[in-house]
């Protein structure tokens, strides 16, 4: 008994034990630190999904990306259909045959669902699959005919959102919200098909987004 008390009595403190340790001049002094504990690397570690994100795009997931993707025009949108993919995306709510492959202990069963021979990870369903490159080569074409930007065909650009804001206005980056959450849509209505998505369909999906926003 004495040996486990002496262990939990020499263990490192937790940093709430920390912060309520710290000799403070003001209730303004309490505010910051505290604010300081909430938004610490420890204080939130990574869901499993921003983990998954970290490992396949390559980035080091910090608190202020993800208040970048949380604060961005696309969530604040007033087009519901909008918001919600965003968040299926983002929380990696779509099935992959790749993730189906391993929940069943299948690999053969791990290709891409389109046909190309590749495994259906998640990024390959939705950015690097060759079926999509004409399609997303096209959309990307129009979108910065429409406002100017240049998009690379990256799962950063494309999927997160994640490009030089500071060089796009605020109502640039709603309308890129609403353009690729629209072919995003028409990628996802066909998730399990093997033929190729089309840019009128993407057409299509703009206008019902719009019809829908104006109601």
């Amino acid at each position: 008994e004495s040996m486990k008390l002496d262990q939990i009595v020499q263990r490192p403190d937790l940093n709430i034990e920390k912060l309520l340790g710290v000799k403070l001049n003001g209730t303004k002094s309490l505010v910051s630190l505290a604010y300081a504990f909430l938004r610490s690397e420890e204080a939130t570690p990574l869901t499993t999904y921003q983990k998954y994100w970290q490992q396949e795009i390559n980035i080091y997931w910090t608190t202020e990306i993800w208040d970048s993707i949380w604060n961005s025009p696309t969530f604040l949108s007033s087009i519901v259909s909008v918001r919600t993919q965003m968040f299926k995306i983002l929380s990696r709510w779509y099935l992959t045959p790749f993730s189906l492959s391993v929940a069943s202990k299948q690999p053969k069963s791990s290709l891409c669902w389109r046909n190309c021979s590749k495994r259906g990870n998640y990024i390959h369903r939705w950015v690097e699959c060759p079926v999509l490159d004409l399609f997303w080569h096209q959309v990307i074409s129009k979108i910065k005919l429409i406002t100017n930007v240049e998009l690379q065909k990256t799962p950063s650009d494309l999927l997160l959102l994640l490009f030089d804001r500071k060089a796009v206005s605020v109502s640039s980056q709603e309308c890129l919200g609403i353009l690729l959450a629209a072919a995003k849509t028409v990628i996802a209505r066909q998730w399990k098909n093997s033929q190729p998505p089309l840019l009128n369909s993407w057409h299509k999906t703009l206008w019902s987004n719009f019809l829908m926003d104006k109601i």
